[in-house]
């Protein structure tokens, strides 16, 4: 997580607080920078814990901090990260960047997450056919009454204008800026 992530998610107010909040923290953590600090588990944080979950630095780090992102902009009361969904027979399956769940109206509500981060345009219209098959199959529609939200993040305000004009499906697309 980055430190203004961390610090939204543990209100821990001003940026000078968050960062000697962090500084404490030196012992257990590994950071690097994009854009700004991006804070990670060393070997000794993870056994203070009891975490076998190694946070290795790659490529998907900022795919990470995107979906992080989404996470605390709307605060989901449920939240599964890249589980897959699949349709029995048919041998069909999708899998978002994440599946989350909120409360509105006095419903829980599903909504589906995708990252556009590096991707290709090809590979975001494939996804949109594959969550069009998805709500064709009804199997969701069965089971909940409804066929979830698709929330979409991209970098490129170019991109998400593209992405609300070309889906039928019910879609909240948001450029990344407007969510930090």
């Amino acid at each position: 997580m980055t430190r203004s992530q961390i610090q939204k998610l543990h209100h821990l107010g001003t940026d000078n607080n968050a960062r000697r909040v962090m500084r404490n923290l030196n012992e257990w953590l590994c950071s690097r920078f994009i854009e700004e600090k991006v804070y990670y588990l060393n070997k000794r944080g993870r056994e203070k814990i009891g975490s076998e979950n190694i946070a290795n630095w790659n490529p998907s780090v900022l795919h990470t901090v995107m979906r992080n992102d989404v996470y605390l902009y709307l605060k989901p009361s449920q939240w599964h990260i890249e589980q897959s969904i699949e349709v029995g027979n048919e041998g069909f399956k999708i899998v978002p960047d994440a599946i989350g769940v909120r409360r509105e109206l006095d419903q829980e509500r599903f909504f589906f997450v995708e990252i556009d981060n590096t991707q290709r345009w090809s590979e975001n219209l494939n996804k949109l056919q594959k969550y069009r098959k998805l709500k064709e199959y009804k199997v969701w529609q069965e089971h909940h009454g409804y066929f979830p939200t698709i929330v979409w993040l991209t970098k490129s305000k170019l991109r998400a204008n593209e992405l609300k004009k070309i889906t039928d499906l019910k879609m909240n697309v948001y450029e990344w800026e407007e969510i930090k």
